[in-house]
């Protein structure tokens, strides 16, 4: 039987599933009746943990698709072997196994069967390494087994249900990066190597508004210093040329001293990890910003902050001292350094930390109270 509307249409409702996946039900529903079948699903197989799951689909019994799901995909003889199951393939039912073999397993007697399923044709529309996805449409008996030109139609349909999914599977992962990213407290940017702005969380945004420092400029993300700047697209070219055999610590800090004896704004700038940036439908490297306010955190660990000033290990044996209320003299005495020592470590404290007195060091210290280890977490190429 020749299809009931044009491949034109069926694209049409292809692409509209595509930004709702609510309406790939709608599309299978319509396929369906044009090729006179019995049911219709998007299905997807991994054959490394044979498991299996329908994800769409019309004509299907509802409770059968649980049942699917929980039994019969790891029972079903058609997924067997993956030699079937390559990218943009199409195959019916009997050129995997035929009707005297299918007759005599529980997943014909027990799902199909009971459903009126005999006659199959599956198009592979994605291969993920042992995962495909494909579509699967079944006829009964008396519907009778698909044609070569439903088969060709089907074919037509392949390039636009791939695009389709890549589409549907983009604009999802946009919505969930941008949940993830909208409930944290910081400012969190993702920059491309030219510095325009990917994504940025409302805090982040709230930032530019505010920020006399940080601004969105020519569509790049800039400093009002131009020292500052320069040093900014220093530290995002690293994190953005970082390879998957680069240290974690590629990228850098970046601190922008306030005016009116505000705590300086800390940049904490990464490499978007690769898994990362597929989520987010980025192939190309991209740089993670997190603009951190002192005033707006609560808890940091010392050694982390030692770690973001770069301070050298003798400017942190002294800094634990001061901060533990030891004067300098004091300090040097205990670390068994000269006074002039002392104050030279002190002097590259202050330019590391943009502050100028121990009062404003020690203020500093204890009012960054919030710990790094989750920008930690998503560093690196």
């Amino acid at each position: 039987m020749q299809p009931q509307y044009s491949v034109e249409n069926c694209i049409g409702l292809i692409y509209e599933a595509a930004g709702n996946s609510r309406k790939w039900q709608s599309f299978l529903e319509k396929l369906k009746i044009s090729l006179n079948a019995t049911a219709a699903a998007w299905s997807d197989y991994d054959f490394s943990s044979h498991k299996g799951t329908i994800i769409h689909f019309a004509g299907h019994d509802p409770a059968y698709v649980r049942k699917y799901t929980s039994q019969y995909a790891a029972e079903n003889p058609f997924m067997d072997t993956d030699k079937y199951y390559q990218q943009n393939q199409i195959c019916r039912g009997e050129e995997i196994l035929s009707s005297e073999q299918l007759i005599r397993t529980p997943f014909y007697t027990e799902w199909m069967k009971p459903q009126h399923l005999w006659y199959r044709l599956c198009a592979t529309v994605k291969r993920e390494g042992s995962r495909v996805f494909f579509l699967e449409i079944f006829r009964s008996k008396t519907q009778g087994n698909f044609t070569l030109a439903e088969q060709r139609f089907i074919q037509k349909l392949m390039p636009h249900l791939e695009q389709a999914m890549k589409l549907n599977r983009y604009l999802w992962h946009m919505v969930v990066i941008d949940e993830v990213i909208e409930q944290q407290s910081d400012a969190i940017f993702i920059v491309d190597p030219k510095r325009r702005i990917l994504f940025a969380n409302h805090t982040a945004q709230q930032l530019l508004k505010e920020s006399e420092e940080l601004r969105y400029q020519s569509e790049q993300l800039r400093t009002v210093n131009s020292f500052l700047d320069k040093r900014l697209q220093t530290l995002i070219d690293k994190a953005t040329t970082a390879t998957e055999k680069s240290p974690k610590d590629l990228g850098g800090i970046l601190m922008l001293p306030r005016h009116r004896g505000q705590q300086p704004l800390l940049l904490v700038i990464s490499p978007l990890q690769r898994k990362l940036r597929k989520v987010i439908g980025q192939e190309d490297h991209v740089a993670l910003i997190f603009a951190i306010v002192p005033e707006h955190v609560e808890e940091m660990h010392f050694s982390m902050l030692v770690a973001l000033f770069g301070l050298t290990p003798a400017e942190e044996r002294l800094l634990r001292l001061i901060l533990e209320g030891y004067r300098l003299n004091q300090a040097a005495d205990i670390l068994n350094i000269t006074h002039n020592t002392a104050r030279s470590h002190m002097k590259s404290i202050y330019a590391k930390t943009c502050v100028e007195r121990q009062v404003d060091l020690v203020r500093l210290f204890y009012s960054w109270n919030k710990t790094l280890i989750q920008y930690q977490d998503v560093a690196g190429a």
